[in-house]
């Protein structure tokens, strides 16, 4: 039919099979060439690999250890993250500070207001990091923030947060730690147990508790994981502050780090927080106006205290509920003032951390009558003899205007800059210092006090990193204390 031609056509294939085999051949040599094990490509199949390995040893080894192992390797790996976490936000604020001083040199008009936002960019970082963490950290806000007059006051607004909203833990974990510290649940120790915290802070929360012979209690526990984080968080934010050091030679903050390295722990053996308790409460057995809450020893360990409830309390700063129960604010302000230059002049044995939550009002009646009662006693600093005789020596001198006492003061705790030492203990500067009168204790407003110190913060900063660590928490226990008398009017 004349159609052979045509279909022959259609189906005659357009490539021959030599063509065919040679494409294969070019397709094959093109995939051996991709797949060839150059150098790079064999060291990344080996890394990964091992990886693998590793990992999967690391899994066998895990499920097929002891709890004790578990728990240690667990420990490893969680100190290992926390840290990641921690320097990747102190290296985003690095870098920050970095970009705004290149951007904004020294003459340039608007460096000033570029620092500042810098500031608060870098203040919410690590606000936000000790929400995160927790514990250590948000100690490290909480002392930030008491050091008002030496840290930009972006950083101190940014950290009011640590004082007001401190976080809680669930009761379940305060019936662990009961478990681990007194091998029992808490309904075997107490009538009532509050599984609502009246009270919450940086390291720990207290419950509202009635033991079995019906005397009421204020019970602190610990959260569960400081006694697990708080070793590698402490290394970690030495670590970072080094690094911090390091990277800007100008930021000069390790005496503060140093500080929190050797008190910290210090304030996470709750054993010793009831020691220094006791000694205060002897210490002002006299003063019937001034109580410190007895210590339950049989119901306290190194991670739980127990120690007398005092209801009805008002905290030294609530200028609203002081005035409605008719409490004359000066007055409180006067035995504050009292209670602690009997610590530091008489004694030398002082409580380092005066915030007004562990300063709380207890009214007695209906004329303004009230009590004092001391609480939180994790941090003091005790003075030695020499120390504590310059120390006075020192205030005494300052208010009385005798320079050449002040200088030989100075000297006598190790320091040389007595004007910029004066200027830090007075809130003034010098020479409205040197031109007052003798006997007067006028302070300049807060505002002013935040600019002046940081204009000479760089001085500030030499004092205190030369400083003898005797009176390092005094300036920030002066701090609080000279903050709360502002609160009070």
């Amino acid at each position: 039919l004349g159609i052979g031609p045509r279909l022959s056509h259609l189906i005659r294939p357009t490539v021959s099979i030599r063509q065919i085999a040679t494409l294969n051949h070019s397709k094959m040599s093109y995939s051996n060439q991709l797949w060839s094990p150059s150098p790079r490509r064999a060291l990344l199949a080996k890394v990964a690999f091992g990886t693998g390995v590793l990992f999967w040893s690391s899994a066998s080894l895990y499920v097929l250890s002891s709890a004790e192992r578990r728990h240690k390797a667990f420990l490893l790996f969680n100190a290992a993250k926390r840290a990641a976490i921690s320097g990747h936000a102190v290296v985003r604020i690095a870098w920050d500070y970095k970009l705004t001083h290149f951007k904004y040199p020294e003459d340039h008009p608007e460096r000033k207001a570029a620092f500042s936002l810098a500031h608060e960019r870098a203040a919410d970082r690590l606000l936000h990091l000790a929400q995160r963490q927790g514990g250590v950290y948000i100690k490290c806000g909480q002392i930030v923030h008491a050091l008002y007059l030496f840290m930009p006051p972006e950083y101190v607004r940014a950290m009011t947060p640590l004082f007001t909203e401190a976080p809680s833990a669930p009761f379940s974990e305060v019936e662990e730690i009961w478990q681990e510290e007194f091998q029992c649940h808490p309904s075997d120790m107490f009538q009532s147990f509050d599984r609502k915290p009246v009270a919450s802070a940086s390291l720990g929360q207290v419950h509202r508790a009635t033991a079995l012979d019906g005397r009421e209690m204020a019970v602190k526990v610990q959260f569960r994981a400081l006694k697990d984080n708080a070793p590698a968080d402490i290394v970690t934010v030495v670590a970072l502050v080094e690094f911090m050091a390091w990277l800007f030679p100008d930021f000069e903050f390790r005496w503060l780090s140093k500080e929190f390295e050797k008190n910290l722990p210090s304030e996470l053996n709750f054993h010793l927080e009831g020691l220094n308790a006791e000694r205060v409460r002897k210490l002002f057995a006299h003063v019937p106006r001034i109580k410190v809450p007895k210590i339950y020893w049989d119901y306290s360990t190194s991670h739980v205290l127990c120690m007398e409830f005092v209801p009805d309390l008002i905290q030294s700063n609530d200028v609203a509920k002081l005035d409605s129960h008719h409490i004359d604010k000066s007055e409180v302000a006067k035995m504050i003032t009292d209670v602690f230059s009997a610590m530091m002049f008489e004694h030398g044995y002082v409580h380092a951390d005066p915030h007004p939550g562990n300063i709380m009002i207890r009214p007695i009646g209906e004329q303004g009558n009230f009590q004092m009662v001391l609480l939180d006693h994790g941090l003091y600093r005790e003075m030695s003899e020499t120390f504590r005789e310059s120390y006075t020596l020192l205030w005494y001198s300052m208010v009385m205007r005798d320079e050449p006492g002040i200088r030989k003061a100075a000297h006598a705790i190790g320091i040389d800059s007595y004007t910029v030492l004066t200027a830090m203990m007075m809130a003034q500067s010098w020479d409205s210092i040197r031109n007052s009168r003798p006997g007067s204790l006028h302070e300049d407003d807060l505002e002013t006090m935040q600019v002046r110190a940081l204009q000479f913060l760089h001085e500030i900063n030499l004092v205190l990193g030369h400083v003898d660590q005797q009176i390092l928490l005094l300036f920030k226990t002066n701090d609080q204390l000279r903050s709360l008398y502002h609160e009070l009017g």
